[in-house]
């Protein structure tokens, strides 16, 4: 009879961490996506830019335009989500 709740308590306890563990991580992502749409994300276009240059092996030239083309979409983005922004919080 004794042995049943150790069980429960030692299950008790690993989905009390769980929980616990999955609130912290849902925190901290919230926190810093916030930061990043904040600050707009300032290296993805960077970012996004090498993983093309990897995967493709673009030479000198597209690598210039690659990265152009994705600056020009991240200021598109950027001046859109300050549009919708205020929208956003309600």
């Amino acid at each position: 009879m004794k042995n049943w709740k150790v069980v429960v308590g030692v299950l008790g306890v690993f989905l009390l961490g769980m929980l616990a563990g999955g609130l912290v991580t849902a925190r901290l992502v919230h926190q810093r996506a916030q930061r990043g749409f904040a600050a707009g994300f300032p290296r993805a276009a960077e970012f996004a830019a090498r993983r093309l240059n990897r995967e493709l092996r673009l030479d000198s030239d597209q690598q210039r335009q690659v990265l152009a083309a994705l600056r020009d979409a991240q200021q598109e983005v950027r001046a859109v989500y300050g549009r919708v922004r205020p929208e956003m919080g309600r």
